[in-house]
């Protein structure tokens, strides 16, 4: 009888093991049709983008500042952690050591008015705007590129130049009737293609790589060999790599 049961426990930490592995990896239950399906699809195999427990990767719904900056820690690979704390981050939650990271990395700085991190709170999209721009190191040559956007006069003055710099170059076009929304909450499926357009494509293993890239690449992972590849746009050598080469 008792073999029995470890056999039944077995069985089901197999089947759990492998229904967290589906869902990880972007067979997400509605998603199909989506605009956005394609770039969900490519990040979650890269285990960039992860779904919920249901199956469901939830395309339309908002993106709390933890989720985006765990999205971030996933991409870059960060590995250095800060001392520096937040009174609403305690340290056992499980976004806390991306928190910590993202932070020692110099994209995360919190709430300058209250000191604390707002983890749970939906991040909009020109909170999202400066994070990438710290992150993928990006800088506008001038702010002209606002004036597109009806709305211009919503973007905050400590966003702008984020803002700018993402418009500049051709990663944002903003919503239907050229508007930003600067304040308006991100969507997991609009973070998905902000992701895409940034980092074009990411190298999180290592090996021996040969196709040309169209866009931009990110590589977080030691011992990556590019042979003969033509890179097109912005080659991103993340803090993942840690002390390993490439070549």
């Amino acid at each position: 009888m008792r073999k029995n049961k470890v056999l039944l426990v077995l069985i089901a930490c197999f089947f759990v093991f492998f229904s967290c592995t589906f869902v990880a990896y972007g067979d997400f239950s509605d998603i199909s049709g989506h605009w956005a399906e394609d770039v969900i699809q490519k990040w979650a195999g890269k285990d960039v983008l992860r779904g919920k427990p249901s199956g469901e990767f939830k395309p339309d719904d908002y993106v709390t500042r933890a989720e985006f900056t765990a999205v971030m820690d996933r991409i870059f690979g960060y590995k250095d952690k800060t001392s520096r704390t937040f009174p609403d981050v305690a340290g056992n939650e499980w976004y806390a050591d991306s928190v910590s990271r993202a932070v020692a990395a110099g994209i995360i700085v919190g709430d300058g008015g209250t000191g604390k991190f707002r983890p749970n709170d939906n991040i909009t999209r020109q909170e999202a705007a400066v994070i990438l721009s710290r992150a993928f190191n990006l800088k506008a040559s001038d702010t002209d590129s606002l004036k597109k956007f009806v709305d211009v006069k919503d973007i905050a003055s400590w966003s702008k130049e984020a803002v700018a710099a993402l418009a500049e170059k051709g990663y944002i076009a903003g919503r239907p009737g050229n508007i930003f929304a600067p304040k308006d909450n991100l969507t997991r499926a609009e973070m998905s293609k902000l992701l895409d357009n940034i980092a074009g494509e990411l190298i999180n293993k290592k090996g021996t790589y040969t196709e040309n890239i169209d866009g931009s690449l990110v590589i977080s992972a030691p011992s990556v060999v590019l042979k003969d590849m033509v890179i097109k746009g912005d080659l991103y050598l993340a803090e993942g790599i840690g002390e390993g080469e490439i070549a």
